[in-house]
């Protein structure tokens, strides 16, 4: 059988430690959220790739609760813009990664049911897109033998508006 990339990648991470993680991110105790904001920064440096797909594994869980996926989707959108060298951990992660959240990132826009979560999974995307397509830093393509690009993006987004035309009303 064919394993769906959310399952592929859910196999990876362990999505309960990152709900813990922004669950402690967000507590109002000092100590409880210092040392979740010790343990993101060492993931920033440590494991890059982990912290990448399972802050994408949240965001995308749609049985999760808003406020901490919304959290998710702040720091993943973080995460994914270059010129912050501090928090932008993509370029370090393996292309065979990049292309995994990239894929998952596009998918997840399409499945998701609340608006404003889709919004941030938009604003993830946008800032991805802005690093992929940068022909200056030819590091992020996902194109492979080109220097920039997102080859799955314009017909996703294509389809996206098909679908989203063909679900309209007539005029």
């Amino acid at each position: 059988g064919h394993t769906p990339p959310a399952a592929a990648m859910a196999a990876q991470v362990d999505k309960a430690k990152f709900l813990e993680l922004l669950g402690a991110l967000g507590n109002p105790d000092n100590s409880t959220r210092q040392k979740a904001e010790t343990w993101y920064q060492q993931a920033k440096q440590a494991e890059p790739d982990s912290l990448l797909i399972g802050l994408l594994a949240v965001l995308a869980a749609t049985e999760a609760q808003e406020s901490i996926r919304r959290h998710a989707g702040v720091l993943l959108r973080q995460l994914v813009t270059s010129g912050h060298e501090k928090d932008f951990v993509y370029a370090r992660c393996a292309q065979a990664h990049q292309q995994q959240v990239a894929a998952e990132l596009l998918r997840a826009f399409e499945a998701e049911p609340s608006p404003k979560i889709q919004t941030n999974i938009g604003d993830v995307i946008s800032k991805l897109t802005e690093y992929v397509c940068n022909k200056e830093d030819p590091r992020g393509s996902l194109a492979p033998g080109s220097a920039s690009g997102w080859p799955a993006l314009l017909p996703h987004l294509f389809h996206l508006a098909d679908s989203a035309a063909a679900g309209a009303p007539p005029e």
